[in-house]
């Protein structure tokens, strides 16, 4: 028959019946009830448990709720307050919804959902219809057949594909959303991007790294919209290599915008 152990389970309810239990008293209590020596690594993971349910609000206030999974103790003064949410009260609330575990990863990792005001100005201050005065000295690709693939509940596309037969050959581009017209060095934009690094994609929720605005919008190539972009242009050959290439500022404006299943 196989020796029974003990489990977290039954050190954390003779715990909670005895809260000033210390290790010595927990030893005694299962050494009794199992009519044997404890083995090391059941002292181990007694004390162990003993920490962590000391450090939990049995009897102190950290900020961590062990053997109960997605609840998740946070002070209310150190939680990130969201759209609609006031600071009523500085209290511990417990989060179990999944909106909440998100929260908790933001405050955790140290993101940042909000932009800073300096950013938000000059967000404010570019305006769309910009794009028509930045278009010299740049390809027009308007007027090519060039399409964006992506997923279909995608927010923002930054790139775009374009391919033509040439022979037996063929020429393909690729075209990025020209970021850089709009994120000039050392401004607050390009500060708040370089400590975002990039985009977080959490369930159901995105932090940017550029406002939505820019990303969004007006450097997301939408369909039927001029857009500014930076084009690689390669020659392939008809086994799919590339014997050429170069790249070209240039502005297009996308045909379709497609999803990866509409796409074979």
């Amino acid at each position: 028959m196989e020796e029974k152990t003990v489990t977290q389970v039954e050190i954390y309810t003779f715990i909670k019946e005895n809260k000033k239990a210390t290790i010595s008293q927990l030893s005694d209590f299962f050494t009794g009830k199992y009519n044997r020596h404890l083995k090391s690594y059941e002292k181990k993971r007694i004390k162990t448990n003993i920490r962590h349910l000391k450090e939990k609000k049995l009897v102190t206030k950290k900020q961590k709720t062990y053997f109960l999974p997605r609840k998740i103790n946070i002070k209310k003064e150190e939680r990130l307050l969201f759209k609609g949410e006031k600071d009523t009260k500085n209290e511990e609330k417990v989060f179990e919804s999944p909106t909440r575990d998100i929260e908790y990863i933001i405050k955790k990792f140290n993101l940042n959902p909000t932009f800073e005001p300096n950013t938000i100005s000059e967000i404010n201050s570019i305006n769309s219809d910009d794009i028509k005065q930045k278009l010299n000295n740049r390809t027009d690709l308007s007027d090519e057949y060039i399409v964006t693939i992506d997923g279909f509940d995608a927010k923002d596309f930054d790139d775009a594909v374009s391919v033509k037969k040439d022979g037996n050959n063929f020429k393909l581009g690729v075209h990025i959303a020209d970021v850089s017209n709009y994120v000039n060095k050392n401004t607050s934009i390009d500060s708040d991007a370089f400590y975002r690094g990039n985009s977080y994609y959490l369930i159901n929720y995105v932090l940017p790294m550029l406002p939505v605005k820019l990303s969004n919008d007006i450097c997301s190539l939408k369909e039927g919209e001029l857009r500014l972009t930076i084009s690689c242009f390669m020659d392939i050959d008809s086994s799919g290599n590339i014997y050429n290439f170069k790249f070209e500022k240039s502005f297009i404006k996308s045909k379709k915008r497609f999803t990866y299943s509409e796409v074979k």
